[in-house]
């Protein structure tokens, strides 16, 4: 069983990304306030550098029948709509660790590439908080079990 946990993902100083990494994931981080969220409030950017050195941003975006768009999927939209079909970061900023949720990483990972499990950086930024963030590679990311738990979201499961 898979146990591990945000805590044990590797931090660094958001001054330790090169720039490119730096650019995309402040643009993640300020793309966030367009985030579309009147049920949860839980807003969150994201942003993808392509393997061509592209950046492409995208925000959540919720309706009133519950349909639910992940900024990591909107970024991805993004990419796909510009012609492009792989990327080499994934990086994403909201309140809290910024780890992508499983779902983001399941629905991202066929733009990945066979051969990039392994080398494609996955950045969570805390939107509120961008001097040091979570830099892994994308395996290690989908290998966390608390992503995106009732308490990163502020619920108590057992009240509703």
């Amino acid at each position: 069983m898979n146990t591990k946990k945000v805590a044990d993902l590797p931090m660094v100083s958001i001054d330790d990304l090169d720039e490119l990494e730096r650019q995309a994931t402040l643009e993640a981080v300020e793309v966030r306030h367009n985030a579309y969220v009147p049920i949860t409030g839980f807003k969150v950017g994201a942003a993808l550098i392509t393997v061509d050195d592209n950046i492409y941003a995208g925000v959540n975006v919720e309706n009133h029948i519950l349909d639910v768009t992940h900024a990591e999927v909107n970024a991805c939209n993004t990419m796909i709509t510009a012609g492009e079909r792989q990327f080499k970061v994934l990086i994403c900023a909201c309140k809290g660790n910024g780890v992508p949720c499983g779902a983001c990483l399941q629905l991202t990972r066929e733009w990945t590439g066979p051969d990039l499990l392994n080398k494609v950086t996955v950045i969570g930024v805390n939107a509120h908080d961008t001097s040091k963030v979570i830099r892994c590679t994308f395996a290690e990311a989908m290998a966390v079990i608390d992503a995106f738990g009732p308490e990163t979201l502020g619920i108590n499961p057992l009240e509703h």
